[in-house]
């Protein structure tokens, strides 16, 4: 069985989500189960989240079941969304932080720089299924190592590959996302799998790609 956890499963909210630090969190930190009242719904969902992994682990521990499971730790999955057909939509969910910039948002809250491609953690979900890949375990997906990413760097990025767009209009690149960062370790994920993830870049041409595409087709 394979579950889509989170990072935040694994990385307790405050560090996550509030504070900066050297810590290097990875598949195997624990993070305590929060109480109530949460602040955000985004903090509710992480508590969710860390309910959701101990509660497999303790069924496992406890049943020993016959089959195997492994849970996929993601971090912020960005790239093209098959479900968005109009590109009003386009930052709908988290790809509203890698996109917002680029379409002129002005965010003031510092996001975690943590990112991984969306096809990247559908592959990993997928890959996970093969008996070769050791069972009852989790797999953190984050792409670009301990120093992450920074979402300001789309703009750079857009720039340099969609002048035209740019130019037009299209792309404004004049809004900001601040970002913090989060140390998540997911090495052993690509040591494991025998994979690299993709870059941020390739995330965000992706999305751009679609965006452009679904204006062109308006």
């Amino acid at each position: 069985m394979v579950i889509t956890s989170s990072a935040v499963a694994v990385i307790p909210w405050k560090k996550f989500a509030l504070e900066e630090s050297d810590e290097v969190f990875d598949e195997k930190t624990a993070a305590a189960i929060p109480s109530g009242p949460f602040q955000s719904e985004f903090e509710a969902y992480a508590a969710s989240k860390v309910h959701a992994l101990q509660a497999s682990n303790k069924f496992i521990e406890e049943k020993k079941p016959r089959f195997d499971v492994i849970n996929i730790l993601p971090t912020f999955v960005f790239g093209r969304n098959e479900l968005v057909t109009d590109a009003t939509d386009i930052t709908t969910g988290t790809n509203g932080i890698l996109f917002g910039p680029v379409l002129g948002n002005k965010a003031e809250i510092p996001l975690p720089g943590t990112s991984v491609h969306v096809n990247d953690v559908a592959w990993l979900h997928v890959q996970a299924l093969d008996p070769k890949i050791p069972g009852n375990q989790n797999f953190p997906a984050h792409s670009h190592g301990l120093e992450g990413v920074v979402y300001d760097d789309a703009l750079r990025i857009v720039a340099q590959h969609y002048p035209d767009a740019v130019a037009k209009g299209l792309l404004p690149i004049n809004g900001t996302q601040p970002t913090k960062k989060v140390k998540f370790d997911a090495s052993r994920t690509e040591e494991t799998f025998g994979m690299k993830f993709e870059s941020f870049e390739e995330q965000l041409r992706s999305l751009t790609d679609q965006y452009i595409k679904l204006k062109a087709s308006a």
